[in-house]
């Protein structure tokens, strides 16, 4: 009973990576926007996805190893081979980044805004009700026009502070 815990664990985490993949879950990634400093850290989607598919695979396989008291099954050496994968993902991110595009709302919000704007996204997500995001984490096109009203009032902001901090 106690090995069950980590396997169901492993495959909430598995699934919600998976959700985050498929663009179904906006909210780790726009989590990621909200970081200050001087390098802005790409979201890597991978990463998640390869560790928890190994950390799935690795509870599965010692899960039916206790079962049929088999001591070595492919399923663990597959999660080993799996979290190697995430520890190159996490080694290797801007790789990743070049050629990883997933979840594709991110790749194309990323392509269009500025980091402050993609910051104020990020920040707007927060105020949204449970309902606002549940529609737009369902709703892409949806989601884009909320963000280009994002876009347009972080504009608006930014042209407003420039022009008071020119006049006396």
């Amino acid at each position: 009973m106690i090995a069950a815990v980590p396997f169901l664990f492993s495959g909430i985490f598995l699934s919600r990576s998976i959700m985050v993949m498929l663009g179904l879950i906006k909210g780790p990634v726009l989590h990621s926007f909200e970081k200050y400093g001087d390098d802005e850290r790409g979201y890597n989607g991978l990463l998640y996805l390869l560790f928890w598919m190994g950390a799935f695979s690795l509870n599965s396989g010692i899960w039916m190893a206790r079962l049929s008291r088999n001591v070595f099954l492919p399923m663990e050496s597959l999660g080993v081979i799996l979290m190697a994968g995430a520890f190159i993902a996490y080694r290797q991110a801007h790789l990743v980044h070049k050629f990883f595009h997933y979840p594709r709302w991110y790749f194309e919000l990323e392509e269009r805004t500025s980091r402050s704007e993609r910051r104020r996204i990020a920040y707007m997500w927060l105020q949204l009700s449970r309902k606002g995001r549940l529609i737009y984490n369902s709703n892409d096109f949806a989601f884009n026009q909320w963000a280009d009203l994002i876009i347009v009032s972080t504009i608006y902001i930014d042209d407003y502070l420039e022009g008071q901090a020119a006049s006396p």
